[in-house]
């Protein structure tokens, strides 16, 4: 992906993944849940490094990884 990603865009996906994570359930799926809704609406290409309960299961560290590969 080129350019820079749209910020209110961003802060869109960012509320709904939020709201869409359910945290009683196993956070590997919520991983994988949340790396197809930040590819899928915002177009944006992630690693297999990146697509762990630990990179994807906090909004702040969701936040930073958005940031870096929405520069890309």
């Amino acid at each position: 992906m080129s350019g820079d990603l749209e910020p209110g865009l961003v802060a869109q996906v960012l509320r709904e993944a939020e709201e869409l994570r359910d945290p009683g359930a196993d956070p590997d799926l919520e991983a994988v849940k949340t790396a197809i809704l930040l590819e899928d609406a915002l177009g944006i290409v992630l690693t297999d490094d990146d697509i762990t309960a630990d990179v994807l299961g906090d909004p702040d560290s969701v936040a930073d990884l958005v940031e870096r590969r929405g520069h890309a």
